[in-house]
């Protein structure tokens, strides 16, 4: 279950959660999980597997990909209030991870469960 504050930081920086029917934005306050990160901490790789929706309140996270000669090329950066498409598309099309994500700065967040994160895409004309 999140913290007051942490449930507060999310409505905060993504403020279309308000809009969602009561009974989900419950749902997401007792099923969603925060976390933090320090900066540089790797937090998946490419062909990982997706755990959940991340959706940040402070810090940015590095999508990035790396070639054969192991150079790793920057493709997104994720910032608080922004959601974090390459996530999404993992969960939704049920695939592993196509590039790899690492904390650029010190990370504050929450973590949707996959499940929660459908429910959202069926039952919310927000996420639908």
């Amino acid at each position: 279950m999140l913290a007051s504050q942490e449930f507060g930081d999310l409505l905060m920086f993504f403020p279309v959660l308000r809009e969602m029917p009561e009974a989900l934005r419950q749902a997401l306050r007792v099923e969603a999980e925060g976390f933090t990160a320090p900066a540089h901490q790797p937090l998946f790789e490419a062909g990982g597997i997706c755990h959940g929706l991340p959706m940040l309140t402070a810090g940015s996270v590095r999508l990035v990909r790396q070639t054969n000669g192991q150079r790793r090329f920057l493709l997104l950066r994720v910032c608080p209030g922004e959601l974090c498409v390459v996530s999404a598309c993992s969960i939704l099309g049920d695939a592993a991870y196509p590039v790899s994500g690492v904390a650029e700065q010190d990370l504050r967040g929450v973590t949707i469960p996959p499940a929660l994160f459908t429910r959202f895409m069926e039952q919310s004309a927000v996420f639908g």
